[in-house]
């Protein structure tokens, strides 16, 4: 459990694309990736249509079996969480839209402001066939990770079951 006040990591809003998203309730519709984003981590709960309360973090096996539970909801895959990411210039501010690692003159990972509301702090994403990962929106990269760690929960579903 995470104590302390709830903060929340810096939303790019240069790149709001209207299209590409579209918030619903509790989920926000990704028109690219074909997918529903939860719009609260695991354990926060709308209110307002904010994301409120402390989220839950967990190990790798809790937050798999919470995810297939559901029947329908899934962990984000490496590249779900890198495009939604958004490498910033430390001084100038320019952004920077990439698959790959915030280097260069684009150091700084941010969001999508539509993702505001994310933490800078590690998630656990899973490629299938026992691939798990973390996801880090406090450096933007991913890693392979103990499963014994406990980190948060983003949850997606597929508009179609793959």
């Amino acid at each position: 459990m995470i104590t302390g006040s709830p903060v929340t990591v810096y939303a790019e809003s240069g790149f709001q694309n209207t299209s590409r998203f579209h918030e619903d309730g509790g989920v926000l519709i990704d028109f690219d990736n074909q997918i529903f984003w939860k719009k609260c981590t695991v354990g926060q709960d709308i209110v307002n249509n904010k994301c409120a309360g402390f989220p839950s973090m967990m190990g790798f096996q809790r937050a798999l079996d919470l995810a297939q539970d559901t029947k329908e909801w899934r962990l984000p895959t490496n590249e779900e969480y890198q495009s939604i990411k958004i490498c910033r210039h430390p001084t100038n501010g320019q952004a920077s839209q990439t698959l790959d690692r915030c280097s260069g003159d684009f150091l700084i990972p941010t969001v999508n402001e539509f993702f505001g509301w994310i933490l800078p702090v590690k998630y656990w994403g899973y490629e299938g066939h026992g691939n798990s990962f973390t996801f880090s929106f406090y450096s933007g990269n991913f890693a392979i990770t103990p499963d014994t760690e406990k980190h948060l929960v983003l949850l997606v579903k597929d508009f179609i079951k793959k």
